[in-house]
């Protein structure tokens, strides 16, 4: 996005490799191969959905250019200057050069989503509806509660010009959907009733409106109910094989009733590339639960070019680094301060710090108390328990391991501080590589059965990947 913009921005003038490092990469050092990656993907966007609005021009030896078409409809508005953010920039540039990028700048900021007008009847949504839609999809894969609230103010904007358009319920159920699942108990009530109720909304409208089945789907707490998950995503699937928000959701729940490899094919069906933050960190996770550890590095390589400081990239990258063999490659990523995500404070850095250095040591004082200290947060924070349980099982402390799952899963032993709600626990712990030593013990079956996972596989006829032939 930032290169499509300092494109943009430059009214058609060059600008050189140089120019492209300091101003989307923050004069990192980056070699040929990240910018030719760019360009490439650039101009693939250039030649398919935004086909005859613009191009990218190379300059041997110089740099590139930004060429725009001349007969695009829709473009005969005034040439004026307007200001454009992106990140933490201001830009000002062209209106004309803005409305020509603005294609590819939806595509490369929702990444693997479909667009809002894709389905549209084009002669019974107005223009308005339509930029209104596309708007909200861009604001939505900003990931933040700032951003949930304003895409679900363009949607009841919509819904107030168009109000039996059933994407537009659909979509707005389903962002209610999503949050729901981050919120405090009281606003996550109000917000799944809200997504379960503009879901069944768009359904009344189109009974085959994906957005409806999408929204009354991933409502659904995490725990349980995978089931109702599992039949509502395939039934939308199957209206529409191509969507990405129906692809991503699916893999997510495999990944969460344990069957990564199953999860990775539905990544790797979305068409549209790169792959947004969120969908790139679950596809990291999905290849490493998997055993796909070459394509796992691969994918850590591109998603670290493209976004280098999203918390979930990072996380999941970090993780992928601390728990797979490579703790000093993970304590680099935490020296880095450059290179970490805003959110993450000192302390909260040496702490991972002293994780890596603790699997570096795997045994003695220093892992001692680096285990010692995961336990203790682990009472007052969920993400702390969940790389808790993990630590533990690394370490080879089992029945550490299961102690933290049975107060992380049911509030046995003690209760995690703060929001206390068990059916919005994290699953895919159970079937990280990390964890195999658990898998291996008789109390698992006990721990899943409890779960509910066990009742899952029975009814659908399934099994996770650890029972297959080949278990992880």
């Amino acid at each position: 996005m930032q290169v499509l913009v300092a494109l943009a921005q430059a009214q058609g003038s060059i600008i050189t490799r140089d120019d492209l490092v300091a101003l989307c990469w923050d004069g990192r050092v980056v070699g040929d191969d990240a910018i030719n990656r760019v360009m490439s993907r650039l101009r693939r966007v250039a030649e398919g959905i935004g086909a005859g609005s613009f191009a990218v021009e190379t300059v041997t030896k110089v740099g590139y250019r930004l060429a725009c078409g001349g007969n695009v409809r829709g473009l005969g508005e005034p040439d004026a200057m307007v200001v454009v953010e992106s990140g933490a920039r201001t830009y000002q540039m062209r209106r004309r050069a803005m409305l020509f990028g603005a294609t590819a700048a939806s595509i490369i900021a929702v990444g693997g989503a479909t667009f809002a007008y894709r389905r549209m009847k084009q002669s019974t949504i107005s223009p308005e509806v339509r930029n209104l839609m596309t708007q909200a999809e861009i604001t939505r894969e900003q990931v933040s509660l700032d951003s949930a609230n304003e895409t679900l103010a363009i949607y009841q904007r919509v819904l107030t010009i168009a109000p039996d358009y059933a994407d537009a319920w659909g979509k707005m159920g389903f962002t209610y959907a999503i949050y729901s699942h981050f919120r405090e108990r009281d606003i996550s009530a109000s917000m799944r009733s809200r997504a379960e109720a503009a879901g069944r909304r768009a359904l009344e409208l189109d009974p085959r409106n994906v957005y409806g089945e999408l929204a009354l789907a991933v409502a659904l707490p995490f725990i349980g109910h995978w089931l109702e998950k599992d039949r509502r995503l395939r039934r939308a699937l199957a209206n529409q094989p191509d969507n990405a928000e129906i692809l991503f959701a699916l893999g997510y729940l495999m990944m969460l009733v344990g069957r990564a490899r199953e999860a990775t094919g539905y990544y790797e069906r979305i068409k549209v590339r790169p792959l947004r933050p969120v969908a790139y960190a679950d596809y990291i996770l999905a290849l490493g639960n998997s055993g796909r550890y070459e394509d796992m590095d691969r994918a850590m390589a591109d998603a670290a070019l493209l976004y280098p400081t999203h918390p979930m990239v990072w996380g999941n990258r970090f993780e992928a680094m601390l728990f797979n063999g490579r703790p000093s490659a993970a304590r680099a990523m935490v020296q880095d301060v450059r290179g970490r995500p805003q959110h993450l404070s000192d302390r909260d850095a040496a702490t991972l710090g002293d994780l890596a250095t603790a699997l570096d040591a795997r045994r003695g004082p220093k892992a001692q108390r680096a285990l010692e200290t995961q336990l203790l947060a682990a009472r007052q924070n969920l993400h702390a328990a969940g790389l808790a349980i993990k630590l533990a099982s690394a370490l080879g402390r089992v029945d550490e391991a299961f102690e933290l799952a049975n107060a992380y899963y049911f509030s046995r032993g003690y209760r995690i501080a703060g929001d206390t709600r068990e059916n919005e626990r994290d699953t895919i712990i159970l079937f990280a590589p990390v964890t195999k030593p658990m898998r291996g013990d008789p109390r698992f079956d006990s721990l899943v059965e409890d779960i509910g996972l066990e009742r899952f596989w029975r009814q659908s006829g399934t099994q996770p990947d650890y029972r297959a032939a080949t278990p992880q």
